[in-house]
């Protein structure tokens, strides 16, 4: 059986959280929007995967800039460079997954 301990952290707003996890094996962040996974940088394999509501609403992209600023230092000034970013399967040196099995 795997443990994982997590630590959550509001975000910039009440509805926005991130959630700090490690394991026996992995250390990886989490950002939530309201109840929807939204972004999950593993750093240990390097890899970022994004959920389908990463772009729901302004407010939602917007705080994924911020989170993906704070905690990957990866800085895009609008939708269209972040959807290149996501097309072209890499961010940084991190592999993209776009990950639609909830």
């Amino acid at each position: 059986m795997k443990t994982i301990n997590c630590k959550v952290n509001q975000l910039y707003n009440k509805n926005q959280f991130v959630i700090f996890c490690k394991d026996t094996e992995n250390d990886f962040i989490t950002f939530q929007s309201y109840e929807s996974t939204i972004c999950i940088i593993d750093y240990e394999n390097k890899i970022i995967q994004f959920w389908p509501d990463y772009d729901y609403s302004k407010t939602t992209s917007k705080h994924l800039k911020l989170f993906l600023r704070d905690y990957l230092n990866f800085h895009y000034e609008n939708k269209k460079e972040l959807e290149k970013a996501i097309k072209d399967w890499f961010i940084k040196d991190y592999k993209v997954i776009l990950n639609y099995d909830l």
